[in-house]
């Protein structure tokens, strides 16, 4: 029996956005539109058409600072997976996650300048962020038409995260290219500024699916990688594990201390902390695997 807390997400909280790509893409190493891929591989040729295969443009070095906001699937006293992978990789992690916080305290920090500090703004070379609440990230109805025009109000809850997030990225871009015109900066007085680095994460496993269907949109929009922990995870919420006699059980319960309820089904909440637990370690080989595509943890 798995003990722990259960939380159960409201009705209405879940859909599927459609995916509208319009250049063409890589899938299987040919060059196909959307509208191509679906009508040759019909509804299986959809789902492929959503996974993002990992971005192998992301440069990094061993002077390299990753820094990553995020609350409680990512904090350092109840995980493991991101320090276990900045590891594996030979790179300096900040963890400034937080369990219990969310998106809009990232916004906010960001927008009064108390986020991080100076110092570790200049010394961070990677932003990876990793909330991943059920909500939509994407919606462009209630995204502001000229980012300056945010104010320090932002709320998380339904797709108000999807102001945050806008807001963020734009932030952050602008932070990254204004630095060189800070005097001090190691890029003061270069034409680009600092190199500008985002990684986005998909949840943990594949159940939040408003989330990690709109984290995929936001992917596509800004051309930002995305860790899809979601995928090519031996298991899914669609496919529950069943014995020999009969009895099935959501296999990311046995991975989790706790659950939570989306859709009806009672899934994982969070993960079972800790380097040698089984989805830290899984989350840090993915997370590699999208980084550099032969390291072993």
């Amino acid at each position: 029996m798995i003990q722990g807390k259960t939380k159960v997400l409201g009705a209405g909280a879940e859909s599927i956005f459609p995916i509208t790509i319009t250049k063409n893409i890589l899938f299987n190493g040919t060059s196909k539109t959307l509208e191509q891929w679906i009508e040759e591989h019909g509804e299986v040729g959809d789902l492929a058409a959503e996974r993002q295969l990992p971005n192998r443009g992301i440069v990094y070095d061993t002077d390299s600072v990753f820094c990553l906001s995020g609350a409680s699937f990512g904090n350092a006293g109840g995980n493991g997976w991101f320090e276990l992978a900045c590891s594996k990789l030979g790179v300096t992690p900040m963890n400034k996650a937080v369990s219990g916080s969310h998106v809009n305290n990232l916004a906010s920090g960001m927008f009064d300048g108390t986020f991080w500090t100076s110092a570790e703004f200049e010394s961070m070379t990677h932003l990876v962020i990793m909330f991943t609440h059920n909500y939509d990230v994407f919606a462009p109805q209630v995204i502001e038409d000229n980012w300056l025009d945010y104010t320090n109000n932002f709320q998380y809850t339904g797709t108000q995260s999807a102001r945050c997030f806008d807001y963020i990225i734009h932030k952050y871009r602008a932070m990254c290219y204004d630095q060189r015109n800070v005097a001090g900066s190691k890029w003061y007085g270069t034409e680009h500024g600092k190199p500008c680095n985002i990684i986005l994460c998909t949840h943990w496993h594949d159940a939040r699916t408003l989330y990690n269907s709109s984290i995929r949109q936001l992917s596509r929009k800004w051309n930002i990688p995305l860790i899809c922990f979601d995928e090519n995870a031996g298991y899914t919420y669609l496919q529950p594990l069943e014995s020999s006699t009969g009895d099935s059980i959501q296999y990311s319960l046995l991975l989790s201390n706790d659950s939570e309820v989306i859709n009806g089904i009672t899934v994982g909440w969070h993960p079972k902390g800790g380097q040698t637990q089984v989805p830290q370690k899984q989350m840090a080989k993915t997370f590699c695997d999208y980084m550099a595509p032969n390291a072993k943890i």
